[in-house]
């Protein structure tokens, strides 16, 4: 996927992270950077800064969801 583009980060089970009212939380894509081997990360900004300091950040490529 490409900078800009909005995903959700995946759980345990295979579902979207979902805030307390039950809805995916979504992030936009800010960069993107493909380790070889490690596979593709992407670095994730969150709607709110208390979303964006426990979720944000750099996140490998599974563990996303494209929304």
């Amino acid at each position: 996927m490409n900078v800009g583009k909005h995903v959700n980060i995946r759980h345990g089970d295979g579902a979207p992270l979902r805030d307390r009212d039950g809805r995916a939380i979504t992030f936009r894509i800010s960069a993107v950077d493909d380790l070889g081997r490690a596979g593709t990360w992407y670095l994730l900004d969150a709607e709110t800064p208390p979303l964006q300091e426990l979720f944000g950040g750099w996140r490998p490529a599974l563990d996303t969801i494209r929304t």
